[in-house]
């Protein structure tokens, strides 16, 4: 599910907000990939329901630059579960 959220055209400074958050977030990343070393990213939350598959193949380029090893980047996913999966996690758990 993708979202208009603050991309239309002649929105202001939405876009810029948007790109700047992502560059942010990218760089973030990066970071917690050179320090754990994973094979895949899950963007969840608001961030990844709302914005979706077009924002996260913006943070993987936002993510590259930042890379210690930048010829086996990890995969970046939209979380499939939604808001909802920290909840879902919680009762399996407790399961």
């Amino acid at each position: 599910m993708t979202s208009k959220l603050l991309v239309l055209p002649g929105d202001g400074i939405g876009p810029e907000i948007v790109a700047e958050a992502v560059e942010a977030i990218g760089a973030a990343t990066a970071s917690a990939v050179n320090l754990l070393d994973v094979e895949a990213v899950v963007i969840g939350g608001g961030l990844g329901i709302r914005l979706g598959k077009p924002y996260a193949r913006k943070i993987a380029a936002a993510m590259q630059p930042h890379l210690f090893v930048d010829d086996r980047p990890p995969a970046i996913e939209v979380a499939a579960l939604g808001d909802l999966g920290g909840a879902i996690g919680a009762a399996l758990l407790a399961r």
